[in-house]
């Protein structure tokens, strides 16, 4: 429901990790769940000092983000292989480990604010990776075709617009949707402008090795 209201400002929710690796730049984090998404955006953090602007819904507009949640839920099974120094955090926490340990989720706020990570909100989105990480394997990064570009941010922006899925029926009558054409149109727009201002990577590889290549790259 917010979502369908934001569109009318041009203002969009992306599922995402943000963080900020300047006073006024960030790159945004996309990918399937279990991607590693929270767990880039904590390893950006902790080996390159950059800050949190989101860990799962930034609100963006076509030049900027807004701002973003910083509630930072983790699986236990990546704390576990990638991050063994947030486990004497987490084994104090009455948390149950009886499930997977990839579908457990920890909340981890309270670690990073003992250990001075910081938040931020307003940046602007110079690059976009949407990743793929795994235990083991080659490292590789490949920017988009512009085509390529404009269709994932539209999917992305447009991913938390439900209302043009259904239609709901009340009392016989049915409900309008929020979807409409210029809704549509206006966000294919804001995707262009977004991908004529930022570039677009597929990354894949271990945690390890594209921290290094990202977080060198913003290097200053």
């Amino acid at each position: 429901m917010f979502a369908n209201d934001l569109q009318k400002q041009s203002l969009y929710f992306v599922q995402s990790s943000v963080v900020k690796y300047d006073d006024k730049h960030s790159i945004m984090l996309l990918g399937d769940p279990n991607s590693g998404k929270t767990s880039m955006a904590y390893s950006l953090m902790k080996e390159y000092g950059y800050s949190l602007v989101s860990n799962d819904n930034v609100l963006i507009d076509a030049n900027m983000t807004i701002c973003g949640t910083k509630n930072v839920q983790m699986r236990y099974g990546a704390i576990k292989l990638y991050f063994p120094e947030i486990l004497p955090f987490v084994n104090r926490l009455p948390i149950n480990l009886e499930k997977d340990e990839w579908d457990t989720k920890i909340f981890i706020d309270d670690y990073l604010k003992q250990n001075g990570y910081k938040t931020s909100d307003n940046s602007i989105i110079t690059d976009i990776y949407n990743i793929s990480t795994y235990e083991n394997g080659n490292t590789f990064i490949r920017e988009r075709d512009k085509i390529d570009k404009v269709l994932m941010i539209y999917e992305h922006i447009t991913k938390q617009i439900r209302s043009n899925r259904y239609l709901l029926v009340s009392m016989g009558y049915p409900i309008p949707s929020f979807e409409n054409e210029n809704y549509m149109l206006n966000r294919y727009d804001i995707a262009k402008k977004i991908a004529d201002t930022t570039n677009v990577y597929d990354a894949k590889g271990t945690i390890k090795s594209l921290t290094r290549k990202i977080g060198d790259k913003y290097r200053r």
